[in-house]
């Protein structure tokens, strides 16, 4: 359990170095840029949900019912925080 609990931050770290390097080409037809947009997100928010990860090891140890809720609060806050819209997208494609 310690082993991977020093593992998360490692791949934690290596998701958001490869999701930076993630970047728009506007020589890139618009749909495979749209691909790598969403690629970008959908490692971002990995990387997010990695937070969440305490709360469910603190469950197995107490088998409380109130991490498993704040879990899920956490996790639906993020989905709301980290939705893709077309404003965020036109801003990546400008970066």
């Amino acid at each position: 359990l310690l082993l991977v609990g020093a593992l998360v931050p490692l791949a934690g770290v290596l998701l958001y170095l490869v999701s930076r390097y993630m970047r728009p080409n506007l020589r890139r037809p618009a749909e495979e840029n749209l691909r790598v947009y969403q690629g970008r997100i959908l490692l971002r928010n990995s990387l997010l949900s990695l937070l969440g990860l305490p709360l469910l090891i603190s469950y197995v140890f107490t088998r409380g019912v109130a991490e498993l809720v704040a879990c899920g609060v956490l996790l639906l806050v993020l989905c709301v925080l980290t939705a893709p819209s077309a404003k965020a997208y036109q801003r990546w494609l400008i970066s």
